[in-house]
């Protein structure tokens, strides 16, 4: 299982999910909600390294849509 922590970033909080030993690697999705089960890539991917997989804004715990920041990608590359 993937440890589970709640991040606070000026944009507003994140969901982060955390597994492996090794490099860290960071990697998130095109909004379909991570969980702390993981995904099969994930999972194969904390053999080798420290995954840290981000749930971007509007999915799991992260913060929504705010009336500064939005969904578009130019944010989510700014929240990341």
């Amino acid at each position: 299982m993937f440890r589970i922590s709640l991040i606070d970033t000026e944009r507003g909080q994140f969901e982060l999910f955390k597994k492996g030993k090794g490099p860290p690697l960071a990697f998130t999705h095109l909004y379909s909600e991570f969980n702390e089960k993981g995904r099969i890539m994930s999972q194969d991917l904390s053999e080798h390294y420290t995954v840290h997989v981000i749930n971007l804004r509007g999915a799991g715990r992260s913060v929504d849509q705010t009336d500064e920041y939005t969904y578009s990608m130019d944010d989510a590359i700014h929240d990341l």
